[in-house]
Formats: structure tokens, C-alpha cells, sequence
């Protein structure tokens, strides 16, 4: 995975992932996806 970091008083990361790589990310964390990607959501195990 590979990232930069951009913005000023409000940055974002944006990550670029190569085919086969995953991230896990919090609940409202991601702003934009390409459309290339694939999303899968789950509890975590609980609620």
C-alpha cells in the first residue's frame, strides 16, 4: 500500500492498493472509493 497524505486544516489519506491488499478502516472513515474496488462491511464480531 502506498499513501499521501494532502489538505490543510482538514487532510486526508489517500491509499493506493494494489490487487489482492485490503485495509480495515473505522465506521465513517472513508470520504471516496475509485471505482474499481470492491467493499465489504461486518460487526466485527459484535455489536
Amino acid at each position: 500500500m502506498e499513501y499521501e497524505i494532502r489538505g490543510g486544516a482538514f487532510p486526508i489519506v489517500i491509499c493506493t492498493l494494489q490487487e489482492g491488499e485490503t485495509m480495515k478502516n473505522e465506521t465513517g472513515a472513508m470520504s471516496f472509493m475509485t471505482p474499481g474496488m470492491k467493499m465489504e462491511t461486518n460487526t466485527g464480531g459484535g455489536l
